[in-house]
């Protein structure tokens, strides 16, 4: 029985996905290692399209779970999220209310998601997420969750787009990698920059100021890169209060930013609070958030050409 806190994603499983399953299932030496297999390619596609659906990047065929003889010898259910790390999808049978982590998967896993499946395999549900486990815990055997025990899938989204505190990248002892100070990435003669910058308000007094920024890859070739730039500023007449502009550049290899970029600040719920679609020789957009208050959530969503990249931040 899921707990009533979660609220479980229904999945639909391809013929895509069937035919993976059948082909590493089919190289396995017994009946039961090939039903394990089975379903365990099965829950890792499954997760694979509910992170198609969010814009997110993943490779099946990458982890341990993806080759036949690697499938033979362990238990796995691994998903490659590139640049993230590999996710562990764990298949729970119907009317299951616990599953186990294989030994082989209870370390390198940068968490876990349980994947229940129907009687009828048209469908299977995701229902919730369970962090890394601690390094030092014991490897003894293999660790029983409970479904009551996971947590809501949003602790999974977390994982694959850390929010930013921004308030802590005024710190200058806090270290905000990847990000990088937007000087550094930044060309200081480019031309657009500088005129949009003339054409804005002065600045307001401000007891403090940091402007960070992030390679964000659009695209197969540089030129659908662009250069995300957030400058947060700290109000002098109001401490809790804080300013954030979000700058788009294009990548040093660019004259200008690619054509339909769409830029999107959205709230917690999804609701856009500011956006922006690029022209024909587009070379610098920004957004501004005003008056942002302790803990509060926004998000920045860039897409090109179907693709949409998440930046997650909290003020």
């Amino acid at each position: 029985m899921i707990g009533q806190d979660l609220q479980k994603i229904t999945i639909p499983l391809d013929q895509t996905g069937f035919e993976q399953a059948d082909r590493l299932s089919s190289q396995q030496p017994t009946l039961e290692q090939g039903k394990r297999v089975y379903l365990n390619t099965l829950a890792v596609w499954a997760v694979h399209t509910y992170l198609g659906w969010l814009g997110i990047e993943s490779e099946p065929s990458w982890g341990d779970s993806g080759h036949a003889s690697l499938a033979t010898v362990m238990d796995g259910a691994d998903l490659v999220v590139p640049g993230v790390g590999r996710l562990e999808c764990r298949p729970v049978l119907p009317g299951m209310a616990s599953f186990t982590i294989p030994l082989e998967a209870s370390f390198d896993r940068i968490g876990y998601v349980a994947v229940q499946f129907h009687d009828s395999l048209e469908f299977v549900d995701l229902i919730g997420f369970l962090e890394p486990l601690p390094e030092d815990a014991p490897a003894l055997e293999p660790p029983l969750v409970y479904l009551d025990d996971l947590l809501p899938l949003e602790a999974l989204l977390n994982v694959l787009h850390p929010v930013n505190r921004l308030r802590q990248w005024l710190d200058s002892t806090f270290d905000a990698a990847p990000w990088q100070p937007t000087a550094s990435l930044v060309a200081a003669t480019r031309s657009a920059a500088s005129t949009q910058k003339q054409r804005t308000m002065p600045l307001p007094s401000a007891d403090q100021r940091m402007s960070r920024g992030k390679i964000i890859a659009m695209g197969e070739v540089p030129q659908q890169s662009v250069i995300l730039a957030l400058e947060v500023i700290a109000m002098a007449e109001d401490a809790q209060s804080l300013e954030v502009r979000v700058q788009i550049y294009p990548h040093r290899e660019a004259n200008q930013l690619p054509r339909q970029l769409r830029i999107a600040i959205l709230d917690q719920v999804g609701t856009v609070l500011s956006e922006a679609t690029t022209g024909d020789e587009e070379r610098f957009i920004k957004l501004e958030l005003v008056g942002c208050q302790p803990r509060e959530y926004f998000s920045v969503c860039l897409t090109l050409q179907g693709k949409s990249v998440i930046e997650e931040f909290i003020t």
